[in-house]
């Protein structure tokens, strides 16, 4: 049996939380925290979306391609698309508590306000 061979401790780890990072567009940050998450804890269990679905930012694509994360494949996804409680934890990334909605904001729930990408000076 092959799940035996992994280990007790290994074989009854619980599943890495699945989390849902927020932002307005779902082009740079969440994106490049979704992609951080899942490189970070080895699974796909991190997803993003934003208030609307817009396009995924090349520059965002580039940076975590030059730390070896690809998200190349993710896609632009709006938070109506997605079912809250499929998630342990929900993150928004632009400080944009305020704008979501009341049956996102149960259980775990942070809003952390990091500078978008984009509107950086060079």
């Amino acid at each position: 049996d092959a799940q035996g061979l992994r280990g007790g401790a290994e074989a009854d780890a619980p599943p890495p939380p699945r989390v849902m990072f927020v932002c307005r567009a779902n082009s740079c940050r969440s994106q490049m925290a979704h992609g951080l998450f899942n490189k970070l804890t080895d699974g796909s269990s991190g997803a993003s979306c934003g208030f609307r679905a817009s396009e995924l930012n090349p520059h965002a694509v580039a940076v975590m391609a030059e730390i070896g994360i690809d998200i190349s494949e993710h896609t632009s996804n709006a938070i109506a698309e997605y079912d809250p409680s499929a998630f342990d934890a929900i993150i928004c990334v632009c400080g944009c508590a305020a704008e979501v909605p009341g049956e996102w904001k149960v259980g775990h729930f942070e809003d952390w306000s990091l500078d978008d990408p984009p509107e950086l000076d060079p």
